[in-house]
């Protein structure tokens, strides 16, 4: 047994998991640099590894329609929420902090807390000290100092280190977010503009268009069979973008008429919706309603059973 598990759980031998797709995103600059993106959907899982640092952090309750609307209205704007979740404030700049702490000294001085000689001896103390050491090292260098003790009763009041995030992360937050955030909301203005419903003939309430944008339609429309596999990710259509679900197998229901031209396209899954064909196939469930959506990842060639 592995010293310091819990006996309880390595003796379990049943557990639960789940898996999901994420999508990624390369992302790279035109004078260098690089930015790799994972996001999932599901999960509000977001992900990034790059040359301006590593961020992660997830949002599973992040109240928008979608994760990707979230990025874009929330995770791209506020760079300081964004900040505070996937960066430390850790950064020791020292040019900031000298200011602050000559600021200090002349405050101190002007409302009369020092003398002329104490300023002059804090101030020569603070632009000699080695800026090259750790920031816990500096600030015990700072409160211990006779020269800040003899201006300030308090030095951990006034003179303080202050930390922020690193020049990276505020680039990143600042920079690289509105540039994936832009790329995000193209990408849902071309799902939307490619959600073709004119691939079908609508009888009643209408069948589900399949979103081919990933192929020509033109090209693989006299591949497509009934009883076809295909890969595909499933979604409701919202005011912003499409929310999908995660990607799985599915069936094609394809009908045609006398000339071989497509009449029906959809898939015979039972999902949200029913709907029978009783003049063509009796007993088959396909997938009904028009504010859902099928977006066709990979095609497979095993048929089902006529």
């Amino acid at each position: 047994m592995v010293t310091g598990e819990s006996p309880e759980i390595m003796e379990k031998k049943n557990f639960e998991f789940t898996k999901t797709v994420c999508e990624r995103y390369d992302i790279h600059f035109e004078h260098g640099g690089w930015a790799i993106f994972t996001i999932d959907e599901n999960g509000g899982l977001f992900n990034c590894h790059s040359d301006f640092g590593d961020y992660n952090y997830s949002w599973p309750n992040h109240g928008r329609k979608s994760f990707k609307e979230y990025i874009i209205k929330d995770l791209a704007r506020d760079s300081s929420y964004f900040l505070s979740k996937v960066a430390s404030r850790n950064y020791f700049n020292y040019e900031d902090n000298l200011t602050n702490w000559k600021l200090k000294i002349i405050e101190l001085r002007k409302e009369g807390e020092c003398t002329k000689e104490q300023a002059r001896d804090a101030w020569g103390f603070i632009t000699d000290i080695d800026d090259s050491l750790s920031s816990d090292y500096l600030q015990s260098k700072i409160f211990e100092s006779e020269e800040i003790n003899a201006l300030c009763d308090e030095p951990w009041n006034c003179f303080e280190i202050v930390l922020d995030y690193s020049p990276y992360a505020t680039i990143f937050a600042n920079k690289v977010m509105p540039m994936f955030a832009e790329i995000l909301k193209k990408e849902i203005e071309s799902v939307n503009q490619e959600l073709d419903t004119s691939l079908i003939e609508k009888s009643g309430n209408g069948f589900t268009p399949l979103n081919l944008q990933r192929f020509n339609y033109a090209q693989v429309k006299d591949l497509l069979k009934n009883g076809q596999k295909i890969i595909a990710r499933l979604g409701r259509a919202g005011t912003i973008c499409v929310n999908w679900i995660s990607p799985k197998e599915y069936t094609l229901l394809v009908q045609r008429n006398q000339y071989g031209e497509i009449v029906t396209l959809g898939i015979k899954e039972t999902v949200w919706a029913k709907y029978n064909l009783k003049d063509f196939y009796e007993g088959d469930n396909i997938f009904l309603a028009e504010d859902y959506y099928v977006e066709v990842l990979d095609w497979r060639m095993e048929m089902d059973k006529q």
